[in-house]
């Protein structure tokens, strides 16, 4: 039973369990995802040293402003992307290589699911060249703090405010709507009531969507000639004056100052909706893609009596007898799967050489690229998204083509014992043992129906 525990601890938390794992953690499974969530967050070196968003952005105006002789707006999308395309393999391959050399596994997994949940997407060229920038900067150094202070970090980072257009927001009474430059733009405003807080059956209507949208204008990014580029500002000729009502509470807007949006924002992340969706998401995640009731409400109680402290909702997760049921199973997206082969087989040294490219190409062509999901509600945690027959096809088709590119395979029959094997059938265990030869042996373990759930 302690394997079985091991295994579920490795798949179920984490990102797959890598050779030998599953004995180092089978005495204290529980204790072993506890304790990677008891210090800080870990920022990965090559992560660490990479350019900020802010950075990001800039290098982006500084691009689609060059002066290069043509208004040719295809010309400007070609420059654009030519510089935008090599940062988004490396993005890539920088946010897979952490995961598959992590020694916290469950903590990477909370990254990505926190990404996820405030999805900023590389679906346009400025975004490109933020995306990664936003996860590591604004992400990461939040996923143990207060479920409050993310949501602000969010709202006000250069991912967020560029993604979702705030920048070029301004309330309908502002001077700047006076002059017909532009006016309120409600992107970010719905989408945090609908994706980040309230959920979409969480009690609220347009005119809340609009006075949220009111109360965060003006919210954008400094630019080349701002006092601080490339970082959050208020730019107080866009902001709605006044007094706002947002869900029956009355706020009043001080221009040049973000204090009654950000009163809103912390009033919306104890809000009981926001308590509701943001439990069952995790509830979803962690346990089953229908999640027992109670799993829920004992996330929301842990919600309610931390205020939101996501370190402890960590915990929590981890705390839920039902999330180590092993009748309940999640079926791994492509991203689990992709990292969980590469952290299973180790086969990340010997391929390096083309380890960006397997990683970011294994991405694209299973449908879910990094950094790329096509809407702002992210990418969907259920198995009907990720099941279907094509694209049931692809995942066995990458397998072979992964397997059959490691020059010296390890024996696969020990590999699926160190892996799969507490939760292995005799029938998966029996077909990887009668492969023709070891990249057979690994491309059968890598399909095989225990190591595609999680």
């Amino acid at each position: 039973m302690s394997l079985v525990l091991a295994a579920i601890a490795c798949n179920r938390f984490g990102y797959g369990a890598q050779p030998g794992e599953l004995r180092a953690v089978s005495g204290d499974p529980r204790g072993w995802l506890l304790e990677q969530v008891a210090g800080e967050p870990h920022i990965p070196t090559e992560l660490a040293s990479t350019p900020a968003q802010g950075r990001r952005w800039l290098d982006y105006v500084e691009v689609r402003n060059r002066p290069d002789g043509s208004q040719d707006p295809e010309a400007v999308r070609n420059l654009l992307m030519t510089t935008s395309g090599p940062r988004r393999r490396t993005d890539t391959f920088l946010r897979t290589h952490a995961a598959v050399q992590s020694d916290k596994p469950f903590e990477e997994r909370w990254v990505h699911f926190w990404s996820n949940h405030f999805t900023a997407a590389a679906t346009r060229a400025v975004m490109v060249n933020i995306a990664g920038g936003y996860e590591h900067e604004t992400i990461r150094p939040h996923i143990y703090g207060s479920f409050t202070d993310m949501l602000l970090a969010v709202s006000q980072s250069v991912g967020m405010l560029t993604y979702l257009d705030n920048i070029v927001s301004a309330g309908p009474n502002s001077p700047i709507a006076r002059t017909g430059a532009y006016g309120l733009n409600e992107n970010l405003g719905r989408e945090i009531l609908e994706l980040h807080t309230l959920g979409v059956e969480g009690g609220y209507t347009q005119r809340d969507v609009r006075a949220l949208a009111m109360l965060i204008s003006g919210w954008g990014v400094g630019t080349p000639t701002d006092a601080r580029p490339g970082e959050f500002r208020v730019l107080a000729d866009a902001q709605e004056p006044g007094e706002i009502e947002l869900l029956g509470k009355t706020y009043e807007q001080t221009i040049g100052s973000p204090a009654a949006g950000e009163e809103a924002l912390r009033d919306l992340a104890r809000h009981p909706s926001t308590v509701e969706f943001v439990s069952f998401k995790l509830a979803q995640h962690f346990v089953s893609d229908d999640p027992p009731r109670s799993a829920v409400e004992q996330l929301k109680a842990v919600f309610v009596e931390t205020g939101g402290d996501l370190r402890r909702l960590a915990q929590a997760v981890v705390g839920l007898d039902e999330a180590w049921d092993r009748e309940n199973v999640k079926i791994r997206p492509p991203n689990d799967f992709v990292i969980a082969a590469f952290r299973a087989t180790g086969a990340e040294d010997e391929i390096r050489d083309d380890y960006t490219s397997i990683a970011f190409d294994a991405l694209t062509s299973l449908n879910q690229p990094a950094f790329r999901q096509p809407g702002p509600d992210g990418w969907k945690d259920t198995a009907d998204a990720w099941i279907a027959p094509e694209a049931t096809v692809r995942r066995i088709s990458w397998a072979h083509e992964f397997a059959y590119r490691m020059a010296s395979p390890p024996d696969p029959r020990a590999l699926a014992e160190q892996t799969i094997g507490p939760l292995a059938s005799v029938s998966s265990l029996s077909e990887i043992a009668r492969a023709a030869d070891r990249a057979e042996g690994i491309a059968l373990l890598l399909v095989s129906p225990e190591f595609q759930r999680r």
